[in-house]
């Protein structure tokens, strides 16, 4: 049974008040009951401001609607980033709570956890989303005004209306980042430091660690957002909006080297641990096995050899075999497919349209 959030918040060792005290916007946002499907439905109306409103009072739609992959990143990305921003330290709670209750003692003292988890808390986090934040404002406008004009730079309110939502996308990034690097790391020491009880034969097919999977899948939903953004940039270069860059094309290396990263840190320790409690319980049923085969062979040559004995090999090398093919990863084929599908499909989105498009127009020309 989880634990209710209020009662972790009060925890001063757990992530959810490690995070909510070192970031006074999640917190402001829980306090005020703003979900994530409710926060992304606010940036959503706002984009939508931003993105429809005020290139129609301006006379400047058609130039906006001509830049479609933009108005995918500040309607549907950026709202769908902020969404999981609030819902993430949730998640993290979530993952934390499903370890701990596989523990073996609850003796463990809170100053064990309060060590791994007091770097979700930093406030220099929060100091270096709001440079940050204010950096990306600052140079962006600087771009918008030194390059050919745009409908997003037609004039300062269009430039100023755009800014809370640059500056927000950096805040919530800053966070996401640090509490994903936090969190792989604290929840890998935690598995080291305490006595995680890990069963390879249990039914979840993740040795009693399903949580850790389900939490990769949820990371999958942040990394599907960078990459839909990436796949928009591709969208914008077949447009002939912007060139593909230098700093693009590594930024997109760079993202395609992460995603193994994402998929197994988190999950590394718990696999070490099913592997070798595997192999435990390998060496025991061997071993009981192997007794019991020498007692039958010495029971065999004295004559009198029982059936109960023949049963127990039998059982003994089932179970063997059983446990020979017990899960060693927390993971299964669904969640691992849902996972490759979320940060991969959007990204070659636009390949797949445009192959897709090429062959129609080759099939078109064909019959006439």
């Amino acid at each position: 049974m989880s634990i209710p959030i209020e009662t972790s918040y009060k925890m001063f060792h757990t992530p959810i008040s490690r995070i909510f005290k070192g970031d006074p916007l999640a917190h402001f946002l829980w306090k005020k009951n703003i979900t994530p499907v409710r926060f992304g439905l606010l940036t959503f109306a706002y984009s939508l401001l931003y993105a429809f409103v005020l290139p129609t009072l301006f006379g400047i739609l058609p130039q906006a609607l001509a830049d479609w992959p933009t108005l995918v990143i500040v309607c549907v990305i950026a709202p769908i980033l902020y969404g999981y921003y609030v819902w993430e330290p949730f998640t993290i709670q979530a993952l934390f709570d499903g370890v701990s209750a596989r523990v073996k003692t609850a003796s463990y003292k809170q100053e064990q956890v309060s060590r791994l988890t007091r770097p979700l808390g930093m406030r220099t986090w929060l100091f270096l989303a709001v440079f940050l934040g204010i950096l990306q404002c600052v140079t962006f406008i600087y771009n918008l005004l030194s390059q050919p004009a745009s409908w997003q730079a037609h004039n300062w309110v269009m430039i100023a209306a755009l800014m809370p939502l640059r500056f927000l996308a950096f805040y919530v990034i800053v966070f996401i980042v640090i509490r994903q690097l936090g969190t792989i790391l604290g929840i890998n020491r935690f598995m080291q430091i305490l006595p995680v009880e890990v069963a390879p034969l249990h039914p979840d097919k993740a040795g009693g660690l399903r949580c850790l999977g389900y939490y990769v899948l949820t990371t999958a939903v942040m990394l599907g957002a960078v990459g839909l953004l990436f796949g928009m940039r591709i969208f914008r270069y077949q447009l002939g909006l912007e060139s593909i860059s230098f700093e693009s094309s590594f930024e997109l290396a760079l993202y395609v080297m992460v995603l193994p990263l994402f998929l197994f840190t988190p999950i590394w320790r718990a696999h070490q641990l099913m592997v070798a409690e595997r192999e435990k319980i390998m060496m025991e049923v061997a071993s009981r096995f192997e007794q019991q085969y020498n007692t039958s062979v010495a029971n065999i040559r004295a004559g009198a050899l029982a059936q109960e004995q023949v049963d127990e090999i039998s059982a003994l090398q089932k179970l063997y075999e059983i446990a020979e093919k017990a899960p060693t990863w927390p993971l299964n084929t669904e969640i691992l497919s849902q996972f490759s599908a979320a940060v991969i499909l959007p990204v070659i989105m636009p390949l797949i349209l445009d192959l897709v498009g090429g062959i129609l127009r080759f099939a078109l020309a064909f019959g006439q």
